[in-house]
């Protein structure tokens, strides 16, 4: 009798564990194949909005290819500089709006080998970090960063201080490639990029300011005479009158500081700044409820033949 006990609850045990088991075994298949709906729904919402990404960018080309061929000029007034609205598609929406980048400042100007036009970049981007609050020596980082050279300035920083960190890593020694390269630079903290980078840019080579899209910060820094209410009354003349010529802007500064055009000539140089744009920033949003994706596409402008896509990221977000 006591033989058939133990062996009732061996029995019993034995199918304790085999439920176990199989409860275990069927869990796991359940959050697998939970974790693969997931992944594939992200690989079509993914495809989607590259699709959609796609239409967005060419219908784009064609709007800045037409843009030049009306004008020579590019100001916020125009048909580009107004944001696009959620457009619904199967599944979402998409939304968007075109950013002039020469409107910014252009940290890889910091890499110009022309030592004199050099010399005004450098002290373009002092002001622009004075103006934000921030510390001008952050310059002389960035300035080591894109350089050719290891020979670090006053206040800069080269491979031999990079090569210090955990993981340690060299220089670039070349222009930036995207702005959040930054995260690698000494001293530049994420608060620092905040406050930072809505005012800067990284292009793929050496550009001149739009004064006619440029921020009251970025126009601050143009020149040590270029105060605050000089700014802001060129932002609110541009408004109804933007500038067709660099030299409209020169003769508006001089009627506003009462400086002598060449005194103001030999600051605000034609390789300085612009009437004109050639890159801009395309920032797409696809949301799908839960889930919401953007894509930033690099756009370069040649001129009204040739618009071409020089890069493109994709990001995700999470609502939900």
């Amino acid at each position: 009798m006591s033989d058939n006990k133990q062996q009732s609850g061996f029995a019993l045990i034995t199918v304790l564990l085999v439920v176990t088991i199989v409860a275990m075994i069927a869990s796991q298949l359940v959050y697998q194949q939970a974790l693969d709906i997931k992944r594939t729904e992200s690989r079509l919402n993914q495809a989607q909005s590259l699709a959609v990404a796609n239409g967005m960018e060419t219908w784009v080309k064609k709007g800045l290819k037409l843009d030049a061929s009306l004008n020579r000029t590019d100001h916020l007034q125009e048909k580009w500089a107004e944001p696009m609205p959620p457009i619904p598609f199967a599944g979402g929406d998409v939304s968007g709006r075109l950013i002039d980048l020469q409107g910014r400042f252009n940290l890889n100007n910091l890499a110009d080998q022309d030592k004199e036009r050099f010399k005004i970049w450098q002290q373009i981007a002092q002001r622009l970090l004075r103006h934000l609050m921030l510390d001008p020596q952050l310059e002389s980082v960035v300035s080591d960063w894109v350089d050719s050279d290891n020979t670090a300035r006053l206040d800069g920083a080269e491979s031999d201080f990079y090569l210090l960190k955990n993981p340690a890593y060299r220089a670039g020694n070349q222009m930036l490639i995207q702005l959040k390269e930054l995260a690698l630079l000494k001293g530049f903290t994420p608060s620092i990029r905040q406050v930072l980078e809505p005012h800067v840019a990284a292009l793929p080579a050496v550009t001149t300011i739009n004064i006619n899209t440029a921020p009251k910060s970025v126009l601050n820094a143009l020149a040590d005479w270029m105060t605050d209410q000089v700014a802001q009354a060129w932002i609110e003349h541009r408004k109804t009158k933007s500038a067709t010529s660099v030299t409209e802007f020169r003769n508006f500064l001089a009627q506003q500081t009462g400086l002598e055009t060449k005194k103001i000539a030999a600051v605000i140089k034609d390789d300085v700044v612009t009437v004109a744009t050639h890159y801009f920033l395309l920032e797409g949003r696809f949301d799908y409820g839960v889930v919401q994706q953007q894509v930033d596409t690099l756009l370069y402008r040649e001129n009204e033949n040739n618009v071409v896509l020089i890069q493109r990221w994709f990001g995700m977000t999470n609502n939900g």
